[in-house]
C-alpha cells in the first residue's frame, strides 16, 4: 500500500476515465492500511496519501466540508502540520466562522516553524480580536507578542505597532507609551 509509483499511475488512469469517487475510496483505503503501520516512512506516505486524497476531494469533486473534515483528521494525526492548519484556517475564513478562525491562527502561532509565520499568524489573530471587541489589554499582549516574533523593520513589525499604540490608547496607559513608540 502506498507505493508512490504503483498510485501515481493510478491516480492518473482513474482520472482519465472519470472514476473520481472510486479513486477517493482507493486513496482512503490506502490510508488505512499505511495506517496500521508503524514506522517514519508510513508516516510520510501516509501524508501523502491525505494530501492526494484531499486535493481530489476539494478540487475534483468539488466538496470542500468534506476536505475540512479530511484537513482535521490529518491534525489528529499530526497536530503540528501547518499545511492542514493553513488550508482549514482558508476553509474557516470562506465559511465566515470567525470562533474558528481565532482559534486555528492559535494552533499556527503555537506550532509555527519559524518566527515569521509565528508573527504573522499572531498578528492576524490581535487584528481579528481588535475587531471583535476583545479587551484591550488582550490585544495588546497579542500585538507585542507578533512585535516580539517579527522581523524589525518590516510593514508587518510597523502594523503590530501601531496595533499596540490604538490598544494602549484604548487602556488610556499613558505611562506605556514610550515603550510603545520605541
Amino acid at each position: 500500500p502506498g507505493h508512490p509509483q504503483a498510485l501515481e499511475e493510478l491516480v492518473r488512469v482513474y482520472l482519465a476515465q472519470g472514476k473520481k469517487e472510486e479513486l477517493s475510496q482507493l486513496l482512503r483505503r490506502q490510508i488505512e492500511l499505511v495506517g496500521k503501520q508503524d514506522s517514519e516512512t508510513a508516516a510520510a506516505v501516509e501524508r501523502a496519501l491525505y494530501a492526494k486524497w484531499i486535493d481530489l476531494v476539494e478540487n475534483e469533486l468539488h466538496q470542500p466540508d468534506q476536505a475540512a473534515s479530511l484537513y482535521k483528521a490529518m491534525l489528529q494525526r499530526d497536530p503540528q502540520s501547518m499545511t492542514a492548519l493553513s488550508a482549514l484556517l482558508q476553509h474557516q475564513k470562506r465559511a465566515g466562522d470567525t470562533a474558528k478562525v481565532l482559534a486555528t491562527l492559535g494552533q499556527i502561532a503555537e506550532h509555527a516553524p519559524t518566527s515569521l509565520l509565528r508573527g504573522d499568524a499572531l498578528l492576524r489573530l490581535a487584528e481579528l480580536r481588535e475587531e471583535g471587541s476583545a479587551k484591550p489589554q488582550d490585544v495588546d499582549e497579542l500585538y507585542e507578542q507578533a512585535l516580539q516574533a517579527l522581523p524589525m523593520p518590516s510593514a508587518q513589525a510597523t502594523h503590530a505597532a501601531l496595533g499596540r499604540l490604538r490598544a494602549v490608547m484604548q487602556q488610556r496607559k499613558y505611562d506605556k507609551l514610550p515603550e510603545v513608540l520605541e
